[in-house]
């Protein structure tokens, strides 16, 4: 199995630095959320799971957090896993990785909104459990940081900076066939990513921001289906994380978002919002 970001930069290259896309209009329901469909959904990068009939297919981290952004969601001081909160956690592998998949998220997240400061001490964070994970020394080269210094106000080249670092992540994972590895990187980047925009919506309730978060459905689908075939040792890592990615799947499956204007139950998006919540503190629980 292997992540590919490759696939990646053509749609940075395309998009990174367009405007926002205009608000859908919210009628003012007290039961129902009113979302107008539109075509937002990304070219996944492939993972490749070592199904022999089926190759399942997941977004890179970083293009996840484009299609946020570019939907308009704003960048809030103090939303992102907490710098501390590597000190703070027991450094088993599966808590070192879920780490390092949310910084990845938040690295992106940083970067996408222009906030220097911010990124370059959440790059810092992902070298030291790169490197506690064994992971390449490469990854934190003088280099690396100079290129992130001198691209630091271009968005377009901190894209493809991102993505490369992941790239290489992605290439030390597949050289020592570690593919589990991956999928839990990939459950810490998802979970950070979509309370960032629970925590966005309950801020502005931009309804792009919340179409976004529901079209998740697919990807807790298909990584269900990574987690429940890389246990078949009963590995606690993975036993661990079922039922939190079961839940969201379940409260994401209620939503139909096919047809040309949505109705969404205010009950069922809030249930939805709540499990979100509920699975980042159970992920990132100190």
């Amino acid at each position: 199995m292997k992540i590919s970001y490759l696939a990646l930069l053509t749609l940075i290259l395309s998009g990174a630095c367009s405007d926002k896309k205009e608000a859908s209009t919210q009628e003012e329901k007290k039961e129902t959320v009113t979302l107008v469909d539109k075509d937002t959904s990304p070219e996944n990068d492939t993972l490749e799971t070592g199904f022999e009939e089926e190759t399942l297919k997941l977004p890179s981290p970083l293009q996840i957090a484009l299609l946020f952004q570019q939907s308009g969601m704003d960048f809030s001081e103090g939303y992102t896993l907490s710098k501390e909160h590597y000190n703070q956690v027991d450094h088993s592998e599966k808590n070192s990785l879920l780490c390092l998949g949310a910084y990845s998220a938040d690295l992106a997240y940083n970067s996408l909104h222009q906030q220097e400061n911010a990124a370059f001490e959440t790059l810092d964070l992902i070298n030291i459990i790169s490197q506690d994970l064994g992971f390449a020394t490469h990854l934190s080269t003088p280099e690396r940081i100079e290129r992130f210094e001198k691209n630091s106000h271009n968005i377009d080249s901190m894209a493809h900076l991102i993505a490369d670092l992941e790239y290489d992540i992605e290439g030390y994972i597949r050289t020592n066939n570690e593919q589990k590895r991956s999928v839990i990187i990939f459950v810490g980047a998802w979970i950070e990513t979509l309370e960032l925009a629970r925590r966005s919506f309950k801020d502005d309730g931009n309804t792009d921001v919340a179409f976004l978060i529901m079209e998740q459905q697919h990807i807790s689908q298909d990584l269900l289906d990574l987690i429940n075939h890389h246990d078949t040792t009963k590995d606690p890592s993975m036993s661990d994380l079922r039922p939190i990615v079961s839940d969201l799947k379940d409260k994401l499956s209620v939503f139909d978002l096919e047809g040309d204007e949505l109705e969404i139950s205010q009950a069922d998006f809030d249930a939805l919002l709540n499990s979100i919540e509920m699975a980042h503190q159970q992920i990132f629980a100190v």
